[in-house]
C-alpha cells in the first residue's frame, strides 16, 4: 500500500499504475516518474526489512533468480568491490571466457553471441514488444563453422497509445567472435545500408560498427518496427578458426547471451553437423530434436543459455 498515493500496488496492476501517474497530466520538467517510483521502492524496501510475514527463504529465492536473470545488478563505487563483483558476473559485464571450461583448449570451440537491444522510442512500448530468435550453425566435415542469427521483433502495440505504444524504434548491438568475417545483415530479406557519415541525421534502418568487449566484434543496427509488424533481422557470418577434427573426440561449447531486464525471449539453437560423427550433449538443458546429423534446442531465454556437445568420429 502506497500510503502517499492511498494506492496499493501488485504485481498484476504495476504497469498501468506507473503509466497512470508518470503520464497522467505530464508537463515538462514533472517529477512525477521519479516521485512515484520514488516512494514505491522505498514502501518496498521497508516492507521487505520490517515485515516478519514475508518468507526469507522465498526472498532469498526471488533475489537470487533475479541476479542469475541479470534482472538485478550491482554496482559499487568501491573499485576492489566492484572487480570482485564482476568477477562473479553480478555487474552485467559481457564475458568471453564461459567456454572450453574443465575440457582440453585445443580441442575444443567456443561459439558465442550476444544481443544488446535498446529502446529509442521515448516511451514504453516495451511492453507491447515480442521477441523470437533463431540461431542455426552448421558444422562441416573439416570443422568450418558458419552462424546464422535471426532475430524476430513484434510490436503489438496499437498507434493510438502516446507515450506507451506507438512505433518501437530500437538501436540492436550485435557482438560475434573477432575471428569471425561477417558475410551479411538483412532486414525483412534486404540488406541494410551502412550509416551515412556526412553529419546528417540518418535514416532508418541503417547498420555501422561499434565498440565491444574484449575478444568481440560489435555491429550495430538502428530499425523501427511499426505497430502491429513485425520486423527480421538476420546476421551470418563464417568462423575463422575450426573445430578440431583429428583424433577421436573434440568439444563445442555455444553460449548466447541473456539480456538484462528482458526476459522470455523465445530461443531456439539448432547445430547441424555430419551425419557420420556422434554427438553427446551435455548439461542441464536438453535438446527437443536428437538426430543423426542435428541437434537442436527450444528454450524460453530466462538466463544465459551454455550448451556443450561432445563429438566424436
Amino acid at each position: 500500500m502506497l500510503s502517499d498515493y492511498n494506492d496499493q500496488i501488485t504485481a498484476d496492476n504495476f504497469f498501468g499504475k506507473s503509466m497512470y501517474y508518470t503520464k497522467n497530466n505530464f508537463f515538462p520538467g514533472s517529477t512525477a516518474k521519479a516521485d512515484f517510483l520514488g516512494t514505491l521502492a522505498r514502501t518496498l524496501v521497508l516492507r521487505l526489512t520490517t515485515d516478519k510475514s514475508i518468507n526469507p527463504v522465498r526472498l532469498f529465492s526471488a533475489v537470487t533468480n533475479g541476479i542469475a536473470r541479470r534482472d538485478i545488478q550491482f554496482f559499487f563505487t568501491d573499485s576492489e568491490l566492484q572487480k570482485l563483483t564482476e568477477h562473479v558476473g553480478w555487474a552485467g559485464k559481457i564475458e568471453r571466457d564461459e567456454g572450453c571450461r574443465g575440457v582440453d583448449a585445443k580441442r575444443c570451440m567456443f561459439a558465442p553471441f550476444v544481443v544488446n537491444e535498446a529502446n529509442l522510442s521515448v516511451s514504453k512500448v516495451n511492453a507491447f514488444v515480442n521477441h523470437t530468435n533463431h540461431r542455426e550453425i552448421v558444422i562441416a566435415s573439416d570443422g568450418m563453422t558458419t552462424e546464422t542469427s535471426t532475430i524476430t521483433i513484434t510490436n503489438t502495440a496499437s498507434d493510438n497509445e502516446p507515450g506507451i505504444g506507438g512505433p518501437y524504434r530500437t538501436y540492436i548491438r550485435l557482438f560475434v567472435p573477432t575471428d569471425a568475417t561477417i558475410q551479411d545483415v538483412t532486414l525483412d530479406g534486404m540488406p541494410i545500408p551502412k550509416r551515412n557519415e556526412a553529419g546528417t541525421l540518418p535514416s532508418l534502418p541503417y547498420a555501422e560498427r561499434v565498440e565491444a568487449p574484449e575478444r568481440f566484434q560489435g555491429l550495430g543496427v538502428a530499425l523501427e518496427v511499426a505497430p502491429g509488424t513485425n520486423r527480421r533481422l538476420r546476421i551470418s557470418y563464417t568462423r575463422g578458426i575450426k573445430l578440431p577434427t583429428t583424433g577421436g573426440e573434440s568439444t563445442f561449447d555455444v553460449w548466447q547471451y541473456k539480456q538484462p531486464g528482458l526476459s522470455g525471449v523465445e530461443q531456439s539453437i539448432t547445430i547441424y553437423y555430419p551425419v557420420v560423427w556422434k554427438v553427446a550433449p551435455e548439461g542441464e538443458t536438453n535438446p527437443a530434436v536428437a538426430k543423426d546429423g542435428e541437434v537442436s534446442y527450444n528454450t524460453s531465454l530466462l538466463r544465459d543459455l551454455f550448451l556443450r556437445l561432445r563429438f566424436t568420429r
